[in-house]
């Protein structure tokens, strides 16, 4: 550990923190860690790294979202269309 509370834990590293829970939640999170075999820290890091990889997917359908707010260009709609016909999955029932 360094002086500012790092740990190394082969090539990721770790830094001790200090936040408020609600007391329920904490429980709730320590009962999930158990069941799954866990550490409560490794299951707020797990959440977070989570929420974090869900939120950059949201960024970034927000910026497609707004590339593509103008519609698309009629080369890229040739483009949808003939996807389309490639992907569509015909039933013969």
């Amino acid at each position: 550990m360094d002086g500012l509370g790092c740990h190394s834990y082969g090539f990721a590293e770790s830094m001790k923190i200090v936040i408020s829970i609600e007391d329920s939640l904490i429980s709730h999170a320590d009962k999930v860690a158990r069941d799954l075999g866990v550490t409560r820290s490794g299951l707020i890091a797990d959440a977070l790294r989570n929420y974090l990889q869900r939120r950059k997917r949201v960024q970034i359908g927000e910026q497609l979202n707004g590339v593509y707010a103008d519609g698309l260009s009629p080369d890229e709609s040739r483009l949808v269309r003939k996807l389309r016909r490639k992907l569509t999955v015909h039933n013969r029932w």
